[in-house]
């Protein structure tokens, strides 16, 4: 059984977010573009990009056209725990880390005191 026309449209047009080839709040080409470039209908296009749309990769705007947008970040249960890193890694985001203030201090007489154990 061969895959649908729009799902294999709709597959290229994820990619092509991925790989930024439409970049982040970049509008699509028009769906009439879309069609004659896959040499297909307007409607298969449509139903394509609905599908990108449920799934939070697109955002349509009327008078606007179709825009890129930052997938919605998606918990999901599972039995693997990952890192924070590795978890938006896994979801093609990057993670960086900021000192926002750092200050050295002595500690009090309770911390001072206290036979903590390191692990």
């Amino acid at each position: 059984m061969t895959e649908a026309k729009y799902k294999k449209i709709e597959t290229i047009l994820k990619q092509r977010i991925i790989d930024q080839t439409y970049p982040l709040n970049s509008l699509l080409p028009t769906e009439l573009e879309l069609a004659q470039e896959f040499n297909t209908s307007r409607p298969t296009i449509n139903h394509a990009i609905h599908n990108l749309v449920q799934e939070g990769l697109l955002e349509q705007r009327k008078r606007l056209g179709t825009l890129v947008k930052r997938n919605k970040i998606q918990q999901e249960f599972t039995h693997l725990i990952q890192s924070y890193n590795q978890e938006m890694s896994t979801k093609g985001l990057k993670t960086k880390t900021k000192v926002l203030y750092f200050k050295k201090i002595t500690p009090n007489s309770v911390v001072t005191h206290k036979n903590w154990t390191l692990y």
